[in-house]
């Protein structure tokens, strides 16, 4: 905020692009990048409010943004946008039967206010308009397919196998999808070029041809310890095996894995099927 008054904002933007690549699921944290971008780039915040907006799981939190938002929209001729904004508000003061501030009341009194306005027509723009805002987190971006490896016992991440050599840790708050993964599904990964470490987004995807990942059908047979191998050559956790299917055909998804006793790779089953 400081370097903001000072418009120095590149410097601003540095310090608030630090937090925000930890924090990329916090509205705050978007709409501090966006605030930097107000004077010099105001279609850029809008892209960034949007995010911010999108990333909102309370409507309490996102009332600051909802003000400020209201105001550069309006500034910018989407009067029926704004409008939405300022209505989402309200009804979260109402919600909460809290007494309407001064800078809500202001905004309601616009020339450019409609009360009517449909907010179910609100998300849709959001979208659309944030559909970019993961470019400004880092410039230059790479695409890979991996598959989700395992799930972080903490429920709140998993880890995906891109290769044999690079399995990357995945925040579950960067999954688009309202269904969490699970071990053995395909995954499109955003990474960063300078860090390929780094997890941009995460999304779902359909299956891919990928190096040290392939499917097998064979036999499987149960050890006395409980784990399993299929044809004596892809190794299943005991997680996987049922006892009943000893001696079945089966069909597993099997990763490259290595074995850190013998020091070399070996197959490994992520998901097992009766063939």
């Amino acid at each position: 905020k400081c370097l903001i008054r000072a418009k120095q904002f590149d410097q601003a933007r540095d310090c608030a692009l630090v937090v925000l690549r930890r924090k990329q699921t916090e509205p705050w944290a978007w709409g501090a990048l966006a605030t930097t971008y107000l004077e010099e780039d105001p279609d850029a915040a809008i892209v960034l409010f949007s995010q911010a907006l999108c990333c909102a799981r309370d409507e309490v939190f996102a009332l600051p943004t909802l003000k400020g938002f209201a105001r550069l929209l309006a500034e910018r001729n989407f009067d029926n946008e704004a409008s939405m904004c300022v209505k989402r508000a309200v009804n979260c003061y109402v919600k909460n039967g809290w007494i309407l501030k001064d800078d809500l009341e202001e905004l309601m009194s616009q020339p450019w206010y409609q009360e009517e306005v449909d907010l179910e027509l609100l998300p849709s723009f959001l979208e659309k308009h944030a559909a970019t805002a993961l470019d400004f987190l880092y410039e230059e971006q790479e695409q890979c397919i991996a598959v989700v490896q395992n799930i972080h016992p903490s429920g709140k991440g998993f880890h995906a196998y891109v290769n044999k050599e690079q399995s990357i840790a995945v925040m579950l708050s960067l999954y688009r999808s309202k269904i969490p993964p699970s071990p053995g599904d395909f995954v499109s990964l955003t990474l960063s070029a300078e860090d390929q470490s780094v997890v941009i987004a995460a999304e779902p995807s359909d299956s891919k041809n990928m190096d040290d990942v392939s499917y097998q059908e064979g036999t499987i047979r149960i050890t006395d310890k409980g784990y399993g191998f299929v044809d004596d050559d892809t190794y299943v956790p005991k997680n996987l095996v049922r006892h009943d299917i000893d001696g079945q055909k089966v069909k597993v998804l099997r990763i490259l894995d290595l074995d850190k006793k013998k020091n070399r790779y070996s197959w490994k089953a992520l998901t097992i099927e009766e063939a």
